[in-house]
């Protein structure tokens, strides 16, 4: 089961067999276990940066989770490292996640107000 975000574009693929999905996996399919990652619109001019903000959960009306920063949350770490410029239009970030949170990466980035936040 994956559930994809209103606003992501791409492409999900699902194999019914092993064989199938061992063949996808493989270099001369596009390389998909080990996918290209994209820049995202906009600078990250913070440098590397260990952001720790807890992060809340919480249900709309319709059923519909959000997830925000706030002190009431719970604990959440994520270490952000440029990895390649592109002018000022793009940068490619490396993100290690020392905890597993929903919508981790985008939440602590909105919460910086950089690029690929939402903000």
């Amino acid at each position: 089961m994956h559930r994809l975000d209103r606003d992501t574009s791409g492409c999900l693929l699902v194999a019914r067999h092993a064989g199938t999905l061992r063949s996808l996996h493989a270099p001369a399919h596009g390389r998909f276990r080990e996918a290209l990652p994209r820049p995202r619109q906009g600078k990250w001019e913070l440098g590397a940066k260990r952001i720790d903000v807890p992060l809340r959960t919480d249900t709309r009306v319709g059923g519909e989770r959000t997830v925000r920063a706030g002190a009431s949350g719970k604990p959440s770490v994520s270490e952000f490292r440029p990895v390649q410029f592109f002018g000022r239009t793009a940068t490619l970030v490396e993100v290690t996640l020392r905890t597993g949170r929903t919508h981790q990466i985008r939440v602590h980035a909105a919460a910086r107000r950089t690029p690929g936040g939402g903000r």
